[in-house]
């Protein structure tokens, strides 16, 4: 039996799992980014040297950068509105061995808009991606972001392998084929994408992207080419980077496979958590596609 577990019982869980594996795996994380992190337990299990207190702000990311230089793999923790001023701080880090960043956002960061494309980014949508992807992160040998969102810790909540479990860096998560268009999305938009979806029925085919980079090109090939319209659902605020990403993409490599213009959806008045104004939205551009 697979335990139902929260998106933030998830995090925490995927740090338990590689802190009592390995060692050298060491978080950072500031008091400063509010109640209720996923972190907050496990000082207590780990105390104080493996579980380090830090002032918000770049300097978590320098601080985290030195500790891998010695051989330590960190997880640190960064608040969104911080993560462009510690770009050269992760420039540098690439360098310095495997490194977390945890990156407490809301849909409205592009890694590559705050000028840190190349670098590893994952979105996880699902608990069970929260732990998959955050265990591939802190093993993988290079720097990863992680794109974690808060609104997401306690609303969803889905079966999540004990142990071991990772998934790989890299793979989009086919939730549903389709054969009238396909709805790409990640982290909270995903959410509300397959709810969507779920109420449209099987014609409509739905990929979490959840790597931003390295993005699942052959996931993103064949949905277009068994579907022909494309609906790219991002969340409130969110910057240009990965809808521009995404169509750069196919219409440069895919146009031939396209029988209407691409849609792009975001919300300006949605709320942070998907709710039923996002579902009522995401089905609606669903059924003009479709129609087109």
């Amino acid at each position: 039996m697979i335990p139902w577990i929260t998106y933030s019982d998830a995090i925490k869980e995927a740090l338990r799992v590689e802190m009592q594996r390995d060692p050298a795996v060491v978080c950072l994380s500031s008091s400063a980014n509010g109640r209720g992190r996923p972190t907050d337990e496990l000082v207590h299990e780990f105390g104080p040297s493996r579980v380090r207190d830090h002032e918000g702000g770049p300097s978590i990311v320098a601080a985290a950068a030195s500790a891998a230089s010695e051989g330590l793999r960190p997880v640190c923790e960064l608040d969104v509105g911080a993560l462009r001023e510690a770009g050269t701080a992760l420039h540098e880090a690439a360098s310095a061995g495997s490194l977390v960043v945890r990156v407490i956002a809301d849909g409205s960061v592009w890694p590559g808009d705050a000028g840190l494309d190349g670098l590893k980014s994952v979105s996880p949508a699902t608990a069970a991606d929260a732990k998959g992807l955050l265990v591939s992160a802190i093993q993988d040998p290079e720097p990863v972001l992680f794109l974690e969102a808060p609104d997401l810790y306690t609303s969803v909540c889905d079966g999540v392998p004990e142990g071991d479990h990772a998934v790989p860096l890299g793979d989009a998560r086919l939730v549903r084929r389709g054969t009238d268009a396909v709805v790409f999305s990640h982290g909270a938009a995903a959410v509300a994408s397959e709810r969507a979806a779920q109420e449209l029925g099987g014609a409509i085919g739905l990929v979490d992207v959840r790597s931003l980079s390295p993005l699942d090109r052959g996931a993103v090939e064949a949905m277009v080419r068994d579907t022909g319209k494309v609906l790219i659902v991002t969340e409130p605020a969110a910057p240009p980077g990965f809808t521009a990403a995404l169509v750069r993409l196919i219409y440069e490599e895919l146009p031939q496979h396209l029988d209407a213009p691409i849609r792009e959806l975001g919300g300006p008045s949605w709320s942070a958590t998907p709710n039923q104004r996002w579902i009522q939205d995401v089905r609606e551009a669903c059924d003009e596609l479709v129609a087109f």
